[in-house]
């Protein structure tokens, strides 16, 4: 593990993702997003793409880069995720791509 993969020695904010599995032994478990929040988050997501969405817009991004949250759902680390959204790739890729598709359907063109 890199001096930049080190915890904070406080002050860390909460870490969740889709299986309580740390990243590495000197990291914090991560609590284990429920299915509810996984549905918020993704209507937060969508609400944004909404309220982008407008006269002289014309595109919108979804910032998947390491160290946001949908990234983490990316990562091989950790790998195993018991759930439906860890493990594989496409398992990992699931919840990203989840919440791609609910904000296309606010962007269809």
């Amino acid at each position: 593990m890199g001096r930049h993969d080190q915890p904070l020695p406080d002050g860390n904010w909460e870490v969740c993702v889709a299986s309580a599995l740390p990243y590495a032994p000197a990291n914090q478990v991560p609590r284990e997003l429920t299915a509810g929040e996984m549905a918020e988050i993704k209507a937060d997501f969508v609400a944004s793409a909404e309220a982008r969405h407008g006269p002289g817009s014309t595109c919108w991004s979804l910032h998947c880069a390491h160290g946001y949250l949908l990234s983490s759902f990316i990562s091989p680390r950790p790998t195993g995720a018991p759930t439906a959204y860890g493990g594989t790739l496409d398992g990992r890729l699931r919840f990203p791509l989840e919440v791609f598709d609910a904000r296309t359907g606010v962007w269809p063109d």
